[in-house]
């Protein structure tokens, strides 16, 4: 299950910036895990029609569960839902270190970009 929260955040130039910085910070629920590895940077963000490009640091591949689908879901889906609350943004393209992640035994196709359709199966509630 995916739990929505909200948090303030500086205004800056790249609101996708900031709010995967806030994201990377960490869980505000209580009893929430987080997202994003622990460790990782967002090395840049960009977004180019209604697809988001981020690039994270190579702790985000360090630190990628290795737990199956739910676990990787666990990453991924915040990600995208964090995304495509910037106006505009429908898709999320995820590098590290600029390039396709290669994830041992992850279950999803990076070489393309995700969706909130890719992760249909959650639920999705307010924190």
């Amino acid at each position: 299950r995916l739990v929505l929260a909200s948090r303030p955040g500086p205004v800056t130039d790249s609101p996708l910036r900031a709010a995967l910085v806030a994201l990377a910070n960490g869980p505000s629920p209580a009893g929430a895990i987080a997202a994003i590895p622990p460790g990782t940077k967002v090395v840049g963000t960009d977004i180019r029609g209604v697809e988001a490009l981020i690039n994270f640091s190579r702790a985000f591949a360090a630190g990628y569960p290795s737990g199956g689908a739910a676990a990787e879901a666990a990453v991924i889906a915040p990600i995208v839902f964090t995304a495509t609350e910037i106006d505009g943004v429908e898709r999320v393209r995820i590098t590290v270190d600029g390039a396709v992640p290669a994830l041992a035994g992850s279950q999803y196709d990076w070489s393309r970009s995700f969706s909130r359709e890719d992760f249909a199966e959650l639920e999705v509630v307010e924190g």
